[in-house]
């Protein structure tokens, strides 16, 4: 597992919960340290921020995206940036789960050790699920923009 944050308290955390069962782990405190890392492992899951100096969470999913053959790495975003665009942007990029700061750590071990033994298909398929639900609250968002825009609803 690559844990990719800036915030060294909260990788220390979370290292230290996935390795307490059992998980080897790896921690980058940014993007390009992140990409790095990748060039020399390819771990089966990694939890990444968006919001990082540098190279952001949005690099590195464009550059797994863009290498060959890409990466079978499932990644859980793990950021304080819970806007809708955030969340179906990195659906598109091929996240597998999206999860909002401040977290529980223990709900984040279950969620990724429930990812992690899922087979390719039925991980394939909930991420694909949980995309054609951030693409539905997305259209849902426009609508309900365009009708505040026209002052409907007012009451």
């Amino acid at each position: 597992m690559l844990v990719v944050d800036d915030d060294p308290v909260l990788c220390s955390v979370l290292c230290d919960v996935f390795e307490h069962e059992g998980y080897t782990v790896r921690w980058a405190a940014g993007g390009e340290q992140a990409l790095a890392a990748l060039d020399q492992l390819v771990p089966d899951c990694m939890i990444l921020d968006l919001a990082m100096p540098e190279m952001d969470g949005y690099e590195v999913l464009e550059t797994m995206k863009h290498r060959k053959p890409p990466p079978r790495t499932r990644v859980v975003v793990l950021t304080a940036q819970d806007e809708r665009r955030h969340v179906l942007r990195c659906f598109e990029l091929g996240v597998f789960k999206f999860a909002t700061k401040p977290i529980d750590p223990s709900i984040l071990f279950l969620a990724v050790d429930k990812l992690l033994h899922m087979s390719n298909d039925e991980a394939d398929r909930e991420r694909r699920e949980e995309l054609e639900m951030a693409r539905r609250l997305a259209q849902l968002d426009a609508a309900l923009d365009e009708i505040r825009a026209r002052g409907i609803g007012r009451g």
